[in-house]
């Protein structure tokens, strides 16, 4: 057996049915993510280990396929017609100071590369994947410096709960996962998610400032906003993005409050302090990460990443009586409210 089986999430299907969903082999013999019992677990035979059975939960051979190892990749090889095809094989597993798996899971412009610096830097190893709820973007290799010019050229569609169970010991991935049914496939798959959320007024002053510097323009729309400047420019902004990413974001700050994991606030964090009771509950996550997160942040602050401004954005410097209008109408405000922001 090649050892990118098990680092590698495929998507399983038949030549009779179509798409059937997406697995990854585990090293314990468990195939992970179908609920079929006859599809509980694989075994390899053959000389090379060609020959590929899907097993049921008492090892009994229900479906034969055929391994090819420069693809990757499993071909049907009976009458069942089952196939895996490779979407994403992760690097191999490196030596980690930390036993757990984790996702840090954030509102865009929350301390997403704030909280990769500090893993890394406590002796964990990003995947260098940015995961969103049913894709990913593959940010293996790239250039911090223009990674986020065109992330949709490196999409790859694998659902964030299909990558979490890939996963090894020590490693983490980042994202902004705003879907229960996804997060909590995460979890139940042992993986440790940690929330990061932030007062949305910034959040969307933050990601007004980062399109235009970081991000290369999409559609019409997005070529015409950033021709105007100031409020007329911030006004652009939100009609050009309105009903895509700032509606996905109002639906993840809803949702925010009752996802499972951990709850950061970037506030915090850029002060450079996690509160006890957080410290706690990262504790258990894995033994001593509250601790190590603590003192690791402080140094951490200022360093230069993929997102990192030489100044925190200032929404009221935007802001106007129909940004206002516009944050009211679109969710944001009653998000914000949930968020525990909004007070008084």
């Amino acid at each position: 057996m090649q050892p990118e089986c098990l680092r590698t999430v495929y998507l399983l299907g038949s030549a009779e049915t179509g798409h059937l969903g997406h697995v990854s082999l585990g090293a314990d013999g468990k195939v992970k993510g179908d609920d079929d019992p006859k599809r509980a677990r694989f075994g390899f035979q053959g000389a090379h280990a060609e020959r590929f059975y899907f097993l049921n939960a008492t090892g009994e051979k229900q479906a034969r396929l055929r391994y090819c190892a420069p693809a990757n990749a499993f071909f049907p090889d009976d009458y069942s017609g089952l196939y895996l095809v490779p979407l994403l094989t992760l690097e191999p597993p490196r030596e980690a100071v930390g036993s757990a798996r984790l996702l840090v899971n954030t509102i865009p412009k929350s301390g997403t590369y704030l909280l990769d610096l500090v893993l890394t830097e406590i002796g964990y190893h990003g995947l260098g994947l940015h995961l969103i709820p049913h894709e990913c973007h593959d940010n293996r290799g790239q250039n911090p410096d223009t990674m986020h010019r065109d992330p949709f050229s490196r999409r790859i569609f694998a659902p964030a709960a299909a990558v979490a169970r890939a996963m090894a010991a020590g490693e983490f991935a980042l994202g902004h996962v705003g879907d229960e049914v996804q997060i909590k496939q995460v979890s139940e798959s042992g993986v440790g998610v940690i929330n990061c959320r932030r007062n949305l007024r910034d959040v969307v002053a933050s990601l007004f400032h980062f399109k235009r510097k970081s991000v290369d323009p999409q559609a019409p729309s997005d070529h015409l906003w950033r021709r105007l400047e100031g409020g007329d420019g911030f006004l652009g902004f939100l009609c050009a993005y309105g009903e895509t990413e700032l509606a996905d974001i109002a639906k993840f700050a809803t949702l925010m409050p009752a996802l499972p994991g951990v709850s950061l606030r970037f506030e915090e964090l850029a002060q450079g302090r996690i509160p006890e009771q957080q410290r706690e509950e990262l504790d258990q996550l894995d033994y001593g990460l509250g601790l190590m997160i603590a003192e690791c942040l402080p140094a951490c602050l200022g360093r230069q990443s993929s997102t990192l401004s030489s100044r925190r954005s200032d929404w009221r410097k935007l802001w106007s009586p129909a940004a206002e209008e516009f944050f009211d109408r679109s969710g944001l405000l009653e998000a914000n409210r949930g968020l525990g922001y909004e007070i008084g």
